[in-house]
Formats: C-alpha cells, sequence, structure tokens
C-alpha cells in the first residue's frame, strides 16, 4: 500500500528535528526541488527554509492529524528556536505564498 503524504513527511524529518530540502520533500509539497530553492529568501539556510516548509505543510494540509504530529511539529520549532534565523518572518511568508497557505508567522513565536 502507497504511505499516506504525512507518513512520508514524517519519514523525511531528521533527528535533531529540522527537514532537509531534497527532491523527496519537494514532491511531498507539490514542487520540484528547484521550484521550492528558487523561492528560498537570501541568507535562509536551506534546513531553516526546508523546517518551515513542512511545518506550514502539517498546518494547512494535516489539520485533521493533528493529534500525529504534534510532537514532531514540537521537535521542529525547538530545532528552529535553536537555529533561528533574523529571516525567519519573512521564510515564513515566502513558504505561504509558494505553498499557497496562509499560517500564521505566530505560530513560530513571531
Amino acid at each position: 500500500p502507497k504511505e499516506s503524504p504525512l507518513m512520508s513527511l514524517v519519514s523525511l524529518q531528521n533527528v535533531n528535528g529540522s527537514w532537509a530540502l531534497n527532491a523527496a520533500l519537494a514532491a511531498l509539497l507539490g514542487l520540484t526541488e528547484a521550484e521550492a530553492r528558487g523561492k528560498m529568501p537570501a541568507q535562509v539556510s536551506l534546513g531553516t527554509w526546508a523546517t518551515v516548509l513542512a511545518v506550514l505543510w502539517l498546518h494547512a494540509r494535516a489539520a485533521g492529524q493533528r493529534d500525529e504530529w504534534e510532537l514532531l511539529e514540537a521537535k521542529a520549532q525547538g530545532w528552529l528556536r535553536a537555529n533561528a534565523e533574523p529571516q525567519l518572518a519573512e521564510c515564513v511568508d515566502a513558504a505561504n505564498s509558494l505553498l499557497g497557505c496562509s499560517v500564521s508567522p505566530s505560530l513560530f513565536g513571531l
């Protein structure tokens, strides 16, 4: 049987809570890797960009399964806080635009 998109996303999360921007993550998000990289704000690391994209996807596309990914998100949020970049708000705006969603930046404590 085909793995659910949520389980695919879970399997791509790194042990530290982040995600890497690669072809598998981009495909899950409905993008090519080039499209995902092309919309990444300047001076944002690939890990931050990929992690923000993954967290926004969870809120926009898997909201009904929140109980299944709450801890996954908490780990990602912890990683983002530890590796926070000044451009995080810009990153969230760009990710919302790319994914066609409207998740509030307050989700990231902004």
